[in-house]
């Protein structure tokens, strides 16, 4: 009688078994799918926040196309300090210009000025110099790449190298600031700029008007050389 009674109580035992086994696998499931979408969750914060602008509930998908500007509320370099090569500089600029990456057309003395200045750079130069500096030129990845995502807290440090070589003041600053915009903060070790021995402009005007500014989230390192070594 008794082995009758243990024979029938093990199906039971082999079922309730069963049925904790496949509780448990279901919280693990459920568990590693909320962690998951919270993984998400950061990864789009972290894009809004490389990237405020006014129109927040574009900004996971605009990161590339509407760059984190800095400088708004002050002077976009030297806050409340007055810098004459700092005034002339940004008082020329063209907020409107360039804009989502569009052309501009010179026409009448502009054009004419502009043709002057075209061999300052190899290029147009006029247009160069009043461009802003945070110009945006649109999302220009392949569509294969937007939707890549990646682990920002997993990834190292790294430092962007610009050789210069009597390069155009307002190309080369349009350059730093693109990099400091356009970068995770924690992603941006430093910019080092290096001078190949440059013979025109002011040598020591980018580091100058980027690293004292209090909105730059970076370390600006300027090395010259004492020799043309491209």
């Amino acid at each position: 009688m008794a082995l009758l009674f243990a024979r029938r109580r093990r199906p039971t035992l082999v079922r309730l078994l069963s049925l904790l086994a496949i509780a448990g696998v279901t919280v693990l499931l459920l568990r590693s799918r909320i962690t998951s979408d919270d993984h998400l969750d950061d990864r789009v914060a972290f894009r809004e926040r490389l990237s405020p602008n006014d129109d927040r509930g574009k900004a996971a998908a605009t990161a590339v196309d509407v760059p984190r500007r800095y400088g708004d509320d002050d002077s976009p370099v030297l806050p409340n300090v007055y810098d004459p090569d700092e005034t002339e500089f940004f008082g020329r600029l063209n907020e409107e210009w360039g804009k989502g990456g569009a052309g501009v057309t010179l026409t009448g003395a502009e054009k004419e000025k502009a043709d002057k200045e075209f061999s300052r750079a190899g290029f147009n130069a006029y247009i160069c110099d009043r461009l802003p500096l945070n110009r945006t030129l649109g999302d220009r990845r392949h569509r294969s790449c937007r939707n890549a995502e990646y682990d920002v807290e997993s990834l190292p440090t790294a430092s962007v190298v610009i050789i210069f070589t009597d390069e155009l003041f307002s190309a080369l600053l349009r350059t730093v600031y693109s990099v400091i915009n356009r970068t995770p903060q924690r992603l941006l070790r430093e910019i080092i700029l290096v001078d190949d021995y440059s013979q025109i402009g002011d040598k020591d005007a980018a580091p100058r008007f980027v690293s004292k500014s209090s909105h730059c989230p970076t370390e600006l390192v300027p090395y010259t050389t004492i020799a043309r070594s491209s």
